[in-house]
C-alpha cells in the first residue's frame, strides 16, 4: 500500500503518530505501508565507512525529514544535488521519525 504525503509535517502530527501506532492506515497484521515523499533536498551525507549508506535531509515549507537509505545504489548519487526536489519511497519509522528509503522516483 502506497500513500503520498502532501507535506512533510504530516509525519510529525500527533494525530498521525497516534493513528500510526494503532495500526492505521494499514491495519494491524498487514504489511507496513510505504510513503512517497517529494520535497527539496537540503543536504545528504554518507553513513559508515563503505559509502553504501546515505542520510538525506528533505525540507519543505512545513518541516524537515531525515531519510536513511541502507545500501543505496551508487547510480542514484548523481541525483542528490541540493536544492533539487527528490521523490523517495520508503517505510516511516515512528520512533525515530525517519523515512527508511527503498527507492527513488525519477
Amino acid at each position: 500500500m502506497l500513500f503520498k504525503a502532501q507535506s512533510l509535517e504530516v509525519f510529525f502530527s500527533p494525530e498521525f503518530l497516534e493513528l500510526y501506532a494503532k495500526g492505521e492506515p494499514y491495519g494491524v497484521g498487514n504489511p507496513t505501508p510505504l510513503f512517497e515523499v517529494c520535497a527539496p533536498l537540503k543536504s545528504w551525507r554518507f553513513l559508515g565507512r563503505t559509502g553504501q549508506h546515505i542520510e538525506l535531509i528533505l525540507e519543505d515549507h512545513t518541516a524537515l525529514l531525515v531519510c536513511k537509505w541502507w545500501f543505496c545504489p551508487p547510480k542514484h548519487h548523481i541525483h542528490f544535488c541540493p536544492p533539487n526536489s527528490l521523490c523517495l519511497v520508503g517505510e516511516f519509522d515512528p520512533f525515530d521519525k525517519e523515512l527508511k528509503c527503498l527507492e527513488i522516483k525519477l
